[in-house]
């Protein structure tokens, strides 16, 4: 499975329609599209697709609210995200790989293949025993395979164009990454799995692309090359509403995406009477929380989601959220959690390392952790709290790590009470781990 030369451009073109930048988007496509079924409230014909699953948690409640206040009996259109679009309009043929199966793929290859020729691309190789390396360079060409298709590109597409250009330096390092990449694709296909980057290559290039419904592009500021030929495709069901004017259409490509050297030089005047002046970033945050109080009484219908905060510097918005919390009201990060401080990646972090190194701090960060207390609460034979009796222990005995042996107790019948309730504990850690591996 492996994607050819792409087709031309399609004649049709996407209706692009400007709403103009006075008020909140959601709300202007929301009114936008109760006006075009404002007879039927039936919007099972439309496929709607923003860019954040919060926006369209946000949508749909503003939709909801409108159908209210129309009467209406509501059917809801369908909200998906811009990365859920490609498998709604073709009929994949395999179910797809997981992420975790695709880099286990990608393990199993660099693994068998030629260690001398892997060197010439990827440098020193881990030793065969050391999984955490080898799992890093499987993500770094799952991420290399990913960005090329992203760009409707493969890497034979770019081994030919290696040699177009004459660079034959690249080349022999291009034809190895080819066999990778081939022997990837094989190894998903031998279990009767499909890489999705790929299928959706080989469905542009056999024209498996359509739809019945209409799709609907709502705030989508930027598109790779292999999203913009998947909507040109179907460009005639396609509509992008672009919050902004007419006057400034030029600024807006074919699919209603941001043209960067348009903004770059794009005059923006704020009048004197809009600024406010902050002398410390407390007193700014004093300052975002009045402004947006205003908005929010000056308009009902607005609430906190429809309002967007920029700040120059991200180490300000921690004293922003820590304001906005005391005030009642939730700041997010536009750009979501990042993974290594979710619930899930920290404990599964504490464990590792508490696996791994047998620290004594290690262990105490883990019993700290909230899923963790929950869970040893539950152990009947542990009637102490747990990170207590650790600091009492640590403070007894100041254990670096935690071998097979434990420390004598030699101040009194206090102190062995307290080495034998430990025991208990590192019995019970013992059960948790073993259920881990």
């Amino acid at each position: 499975m492996s994607p050819r030369t792409p087709n031309p451009d399609p004649p049709h073109m996407i209706n692009r329609i400007f709403l103009g930048w006075d008020r909140p988007p959601l709300h202007v496509a929301t009114e936008w599209l109760a006006q075009r079924e404002a007879s039927t409230g039936d919007f099972r014909r439309y496929l709607i697709v923003l860019p954040t699953s919060r926006a369209i948690r946000r949508l749909q409640e503003l939709m909801a609210q409108e159908a209210a206040s129309r009467s209406w009996p509501y059917y809801p259109p369908r909200m998906l995200t811009i990365g859920q679009l490609p498998e709604r309009l073709y009929e994949p043929k395999r179910p797809f790989a997981e992420s975790a199966t695709q880099t286990l793929a990608w393990v199993r290859v660099l693994q068998e293949f030629d260690k001398e020729r892997l060197a010439q691309v990827l440098g020193r190789l881990p030793e065969p025993s050391d999984l955490r390396r080898w799992w890093a360079l499987a993500e770094l060409l799952q991420s290399m395979h990913r960005e090329l298709a992203s760009d409707r590109l493969d890497c034979q597409r770019v081994l030919d164009a290696v040699g177009d250009m004459g660079q034959d330096d690249e080349r022999s390092r291009w034809e190895i990454l080819v066999s990778l990449e081939q022997r990837y694709l094989q190894c998903l296909d031998d279990v009767g799995l499909w890489d999705r980057q790929t299928a959706r290559l080989v469905a542009l290039d056999r024209q498996e692309f359509a739809t019945d419904q209409q799709l609907i592009l709502i705030g989508l500021a930027d598109l790779n090359r292999t999203t913009r030929d998947i909507l040109d495709a179907v460009a005639d069901a396609v509509t992008a509403l672009v919050f902004a004017p007419d006057a400034v259409a030029d600024g807006f490509d074919a699919h209603g995406c941001l043209r960067p050297d348009f903004w770059h030089v794009y005059p923006i005047e704020i009048p004197d009477a809009s600024w406010r002046i902050a002398e410390s970033p407390l007193e700014a945050g004093y300052r975002v929380l009045d402004e947006m109080a205003g908005l929010l009484e000056s308009d009902p219908g607005l609430g906190p989601h429809d309002v967007t905060v920029a700040l120059p510097d991200e180490s300000l918005l921690p004293v922003l959220q820590t304001l906005a919390r005391s005030a009642g009201i939730q700041i997010d990060d536009a750009i979501g959690r990042p993974l290594d401080q979710t619930p899930l990646f920290r404990w599964m972090a504490s464990v590792a390392d508490w696996m791994t190194s047998r620290r004594f701090a290690a262990l105490a960060e883990l019993v700290r952790h909230p899923w963790m207390e929950r869970w040893l609460s539950g152990q009947s034979e542990l009637d102490v709290n747990v990170p207590t009796l650790l600091d009492e222990y640590h403070g007894t005995f100041l254990p670096q790590t935690l071998g097979r042996r434990w420390p004598d107790v030699a101040a009194g019948a206090d102190d062995s009470r307290l080495a034998r309730r430990y025991g208990r504990l590192v019995r019970s850690m013992k059960r948790l781990v073993a259920s881990i591996d």
